[in-house]
Formats: structure tokens, C-alpha cells, sequence
């Protein structure tokens, strides 16, 4: 199975991760594998990252390492970088290219100097479960990390140290965690399906000023859109197909639903209520 993906920052090419403990190069116009698997390491590979300037990929993997590849000769670059103590899950470079940080089930978000492949500074330490997904800010100021301990938190890229308090998302693991160009919001996706916009460095939720903890007010159950848990809105028959996955984000007071089809939902009737749960709360209209 491939458990990651990355394209190139020119966009002609995509690294694969597999459990076959490969990495393996795509050309996106043909879609032939370009040159042979890159191997080395001993357990499944969980993430890989090009280096901003297309010449490198980090590897991720369940063999507690983390390699560097060449991209022109598929060689690996120097030894692999060793320090956590359990399976890796996630590794992404700085947009200067100078760092590479990874997240581990060992609880820590580890920052190594890309060109010596030592380790820089201490562990950052705070989550109290493995970590899922971590991302540099496009200012490479901050990283941020998602975890099954149901946080996010942010760190200073310089100094390691965690910035503001965690936000607790109280009832889902996050499965990822990503900037935007701006550096100015965090994407947040869980394993309901549900997509959650933070705003930087306040980490308040973007859209929802009453919401104190930091959970997005709108979620899934079954085919109703719930709201602080009390349904609100029932999914057009198009968005009922449960096999597919399904993503929900608010902008103002327009509610975004995507699986296969994308449809936008008024929530304005909804958003002026303070929330409580096990209520009748009037329903959405859809936006044509």
C-alpha cells in the first residue's frame, strides 16, 4: 500500500512512499516511474518531502529513521538520521531547505540541519500521544504538529519552543495538519472528515468567535450536519454516499460541504443561536 505522496516543486514529478519500504519517482506528463526504487529502508515508509528546490526527498519511516535522498541519482544522501525512539510518521523540510522536521509516535517533533543530518536542539516535547502530521509555516517561523492526543501545537522554528497553549480538539484525532501561503491560518483535518480553519498566532477558530475550545462547531453524523452537536442541516441525496469522504469548512456565515460534488450552505439562521446540544435549531438553505 502507498501511504504517501509529494509532487516536485516544478511539478513534474511525484514521490511515493510505500510499505514495500520503497521510494519510488513518478514523471507526472507520462506517468512512468522515473529510474529505480530507492532503498535502504527496513520498514514501511510513512512520508516523503522534496526539498524546496527539487534536488533532495526525505523519507519518513517505521524503522525509526529518517533519509535523505538525491533525486538526480536516486543515491541516498549521507546516513539516515536517527534519534526517535518509535515508528516515524511525518516529515516535512523548511522552505529554505536547511531543515527537516519529523513527528513520531514517541510523542516528539524532532528538527534536524538538512545538510549535516544532525539533530538540532532538543526534542520538542509537550504532545501525550503519537504524532500524526506536522507542517512548516511558509515563513518557516513556526511548525506546526497535529497528534492523536487531539491537539495542535505550535513551536518556534528557532528556538523549539511552544508557542501559546495547545488547542484541543475534544472529539476526533487529527489525521493532518497544513499552512496557509500566508503563514496567517492552519488547516486542520480529522479523521471525521471534518476540515477546521485556525487562525495564526491567536488560534482561534476562524469563523465561530464563540467557540471557546477551539472544536469547529460543524461536524458530521451520518448524513446530518450537526452544529455544537444538534443537527441542522440533512445532506442532499448527492453528499449520502458513505463510502466516499467527506469535508466540511465554514467561511462567514457559507458552509462548504465536499466529497465528490461541492456544495455551499447558508448558515446564517444558525450561527447567531448560542449553541446547545439536543435542540431544534432551524436549517440551512443552500446556496445556488
Amino acid at each position: 500500500e502507498i501511504t504517501s505522496v509529494a509532487f516536485s516543486p516544478d511539478g513534474k514529478r511525484i514521490a511515493s512512499g510505500s510499505y514495500d519500504k520503497t521510494v519510488r519517482l513518478w514523471d507526472v506528463e507520462t506517468g512512468q516511474q522515473s529510474g529505480d526504487p530507492l532503498t535502504g529502508h527496513t520498514y514501511w515508509i510513512t512520508s516523503v518531502a522534496f526539498s524546496p528546490d527539487g534536488k533532495r526527498i526525505a523519507s519518513g519511516s517505521w524503522d525509526k529513521t529518517v533519509r535523505l535522498w538525491d533525486t538526480e541519482t536516486g543515491q541516498q544522501s549521507g546516513e539516515p538520521l536517527t534519534g526517535h525512539t518509535r515508528e516515524i510518521n511525518s516529515v516535512a523540510f523548511s522552505l529554505d531547505g536547511k531543515r527537516i522536521a519529523s513527528g513520531s509516535w514517541d510523542k516528539t517533533v524532532r528538527l534536524w540541519d538538512a545538510e549535516t543530518g544532525q539533530q538540532s536542539g532538543e526534542p520538542l516535547t509537550g504532545h501525550t500521544d503519537w504524532i500524526t502530521s506536522i507542517a512548516f509555516s511558509p515563513d518557516d517561523k513556526r511548525i506546526a504538529s497535529g497528534s492523536d492526543d487531539k491537539t495542535v501545537r505550535l513551536w518556534d522554528a528557532e528556538t523549539g519552543q511552544q508557542s501559546g497553549e495547545p488547542l484541543l480538539l475534544h472529539t476526533h484525532l487529527i489525521a493532518s495538519v497544513a499552512f496557509s501561503s500566508d503563514s496567517r491560518i492552519i488547516f486542520v483535518q480529522d479523521y471525521s472528515g471534518a476540515l477546521i480553519e485556525l487562525k495564526v498566532p491567536s488560534l482561534s477558530v476562524q469563523v465561530d468567535p464563540d467557540s471557546k475550545s477551539g472544536l469547529s462547531p460543524f461536524s458530521f453524523n451520518t448524513h446530518w450536519v450537526t452544529y455544537h452537536g444538534a443537527r441542522v442541516l440533512w445532506l442532499p441525496s448527492r453528499h449520502r454516499k458513505s463510502y466516499l469522504p467527506r469535508y466540511i469548512s465554514l467561511r462567514g456565515s457559507t458552509l462548504a460541504v465536499a466529497d465528490h460534488y461541492l456544495s455551499f450552505f447558508d448558515m446564517s439562521d444558525v450561527l447567531h443561536l448560542k449553541p446547545f446540544c439536543r435542540s431544534t435549531l432551524p436549517s440551512g438553505s443552500l446556496v445556488t
